[in-house]
């Protein structure tokens, strides 16, 4: 599968799994051939794949064929994605996005968009919704850019609400 020695932070096993110590690493190497199979890092099945922050581009084919992968978390500095980054991923369900302005991306870096659903920064549907490939996807939505706030318990949110509703709504809100 592999013809040369791409990396020492992963491992080939069988024609199924392959494990990878470095997920780093293994988004910079622009790969010949099809990896595919199931992904692990550092010993555990990849379903929900977070590329690292200081990631800039997904290296071509990286994450071909790796079916046990369901969501991909995209970083704001990822510019672009290399051709068939993401093709094959049958169980690919949602993709997040943190940049505000569309990576560069091109026909084959995804497949099935027509079931995926895009999660977009707040106010970056419309852009998403025209940049070629990336409106292809099921659904564009936008995250909601609002802090959540989890209370222990109803005691503690009617302290709290108590002493900091600043408009008298009996709920907390950003001061604006």
């Amino acid at each position: 599968l592999f013809r040369s020695s791409y990396h020492n932070s992963f491992k080939y096993v069988g024609n199924i799994i392959v494990k990878i110590s470095d997920l780093e690493a293994w988004c910079k190497i622009d790969f010949s051939d099809y990896p595919g199979g199931q992904l692990y890092l550092n010993g555990e099945s990849l379903e929900n794949l977070v590329i690292p922050d200081n990631i800039t581009e997904i290296k071509s084919r990286a994450f071909t064929n790796f079916s046990n992968i369901s969501t991909v978390t995209i970083p704001e500095n990822v510019s672009s994605i290399g051709y068939w980054t993401f093709v094959g991923c049958s169980n690919l369900t949602s993709v997040t996005v943190k940049r505000e302005i569309p990576a560069e991306i091109d026909q084959s870096s995804f497949s099935n968009q027509d079931n995926i659903t895009l999660y977009v920064p707040a106010g970056c549907k419309t852009a998403y919704g025209a940049a070629d490939y990336w409106k292809e996807f099921k659904e564009i939505i936008e995250e909601d850019s609002s802090p959540t706030i989890v209370f222990a318990d109803d005691k503690v949110k009617a302290l709290c609400v108590a002493n900091w509703d600043i408009n008298g709504d009996g709920q907390l809100s950003e001061d604006s």
